[in-house]
């Protein structure tokens, strides 16, 4: 979502119909069709940091008004929805 930089999220919901919420190159869905998307925290730094901060920023700067995080890496295994998170 970073210029052509995109994130793959573990779930999202979209249009039955992809046309009705075509991208810019025609190559899948715009963000502005999906509404929530949900991550199940990966384990290692690295991917909880992912999951947790960088992809958090991402759709939220991009428009994602729904961002649900699964975490069973956090200590005590925690399930988190943002809506309409800021970006920062």
């Amino acid at each position: 979502m970073d210029g052509r930089k995109v994130y793959i999220p573990d779930v999202f919901v979209a249009p039955d119909d992809p046309d009705e919420a075509p991208d810019a190159d025609g190559l899948g869905v715009d963000v502005a069709g999906v509404v929530p998307v949900a991550e199940v925290v990966s384990p290692g730094s690295e991917a909880g940091d992912r999951d947790r901060r960088r992809k958090r920023r991402a759709y939220a700067s991009a428009g994602i008004a729904v961002y649900v995080i699964v975490d069973d890496f956090d200590g005590s295994g925690t399930v988190t929805v943002l809506a309409d998170p800021e970006p920062d």
